[in-house]
């Protein structure tokens, strides 16, 4: 039987799991009573709340200080990081700190870590806050997820029949049960179960090679398409400096030849006008003398 309780609204890879292990693998996150929570990434995080449909929730509780006006910042609801293993039996195991079970926590964080192994004190200690939190908004979820069906799933059920499912193989109820009233004690404790587990430090090393090398390859990439980037800029200035250049000395060049046949224009023009001038003057003499 495994607990797991959410910062975030479960995602549809966490409800498949939870829907192919069915009473044997429950998630619960922080819900807001008769509201929907939806988280959206931002430079400084956020969400809406929205109210559910047709709930008969009353108003008190959809109200209630959790439904904060304005949602920034990333966590909610919950942000304790602790993960127990078999805490009811005889060699329990608490680990607590400011580590999430992500990869990035867990591999590139500077965080820490306290394992707590045998102490079943602290044990109980910490499975009871954790079942208090799970059975807190395991309810709101239920209730919210049924809010559309105009029942009250607050109701106790007055007649013998509220124990079944209690004692039905294979449901939720009956693997809680059985986690808190197990019929026996033959059941292999976490650490011999462990010993056969691969070990997931063996080629961290190789791990760490790895994402360093990525990185790398990723970091020389950037460079190399800055660099060809600024390579092809610097190629385009220069091609347009070089076409501004080539049309300002074609420019120049029309110009100067339409300033040399303005003037040659101007020059025959003249000729011309100088031409007649003195054909008229020739004329006019010619004239004075017949006189």
């Amino acid at each position: 039987m495994r607990f797991v309780i959410l910062e975030d609204v479960p995602t549809p890879e966490v409800n498949d799991a939870e829907n192919r292990n069915r009473g044997k693998l429950a998630f619960s996150n922080g819900a807001i009573l008769g509201k929907s929570f939806i988280k959206f990434k931002r430079g400084v995080g956020g969400a809406k709340v929205a109210p559910i449909p047709n709930s008969g929730l009353d108003q008190w509780f959809v109200d209630e200080e959790l439904a904060r006006p304005t949602n920034k910042g990333h966590v909610f609801f919950v942000h304790a990081k602790v993960l127990l293993i078999d805490p009811l039996s005889d060699d329990p195991l608490v680990c607590s700190g400011s580590a999430n079970f992500s990869k990035n926590s867990l591999t590139a964080n500077d965080e820490n870590m306290l394992l707590i192994r045998g102490n079943t004190r602290v044990a109980d200690i910490y499975m009871t806050e954790l079942d208090r939190i799970f059975r807190h908004f395991r309810a709101r979820d239920i209730i919210n997820a049924t809010a559309d069906q105009h029942k009250n799933v607050l109701l106790l059920d007055t007649t013998d029949s509220w124990i079944e499912p209690n004692f039905k193989d294979g449901t939720f109820k009956n693997n809680r049960r059985l986690l808190f009233f197990p019929l026996t004690n033959d059941t292999k404790p976490w650490s011999v179960v462990a010993a056969t587990d691969a070990d997931p430090f063996k080629d961290e090393d190789a791990r760490a090679a790895k994402v360093r090398a990525d990185k790398s390859a990723k970091a020389k990439a950037r460079k190399a398409g800055a660099a060809k980037k600024a390579k092809t800029a610097k190629k385009a200035k220069k091609t347009k400096k070089a076409k501004k250049t080539k049309k300002a000395k074609k420019t120049k060049k029309a110009k100067k030849t339409k300033k040399t046949s303005r003037a040659k224009t101007s020059l025959r023009k003249s000729r011309r006008t100088h031409r007649k001038s003195k054909a008229k003057s020739k004329t006019t003499r010619k004239a004075n003398k017949k006189r």
